[in-house]
């Protein structure tokens, strides 16, 4: 679960040990898969030999995504607060637009 993405640095709560780690994102791309039309999902492993998945193929504004069940809970809105956040930094196609 990512905690937190500031200065290039992920910290990611492990879901199985609960150790934080951090992560530097700097410099880290992901490659575009010809074959699915979609970027590599970003993996992030902790100590404990567990990995968090991360897919970066959400829509990169909130507002273009449309839920059918209503809203989210808090905890999926958060992280994928975070996740738009790592697209900006892992994506080359997004790199440098929004904040981060």
């Amino acid at each position: 679960m990512l905690r937190v993405i500031k200065d290039n640095q992920a910290k990611v709560k492990c879901v199985n040990c609960g150790t934080v780690t951090n992560h530097d994102v700097a410099g880290l791309e992901v490659p575009f898969l010809e074959e699915f039309s979609e970027y590599e999902n970003v993996v992030l492993g902790c100590t404990c030999g567990t990995m968090e998945v991360f897919n970066v193929n959400i829509p990169i504004d909130a507002e273009d995504e449309n839920f059918e069940t209503g809203e989210l809970p808090l905890e999926e809105e958060i992280q994928r607060y975070y996740v738009r956040i790592l697209q900006r930094l892992v994506r080359p196609d997004l790199r440098g637009s929004g904040k981060v």
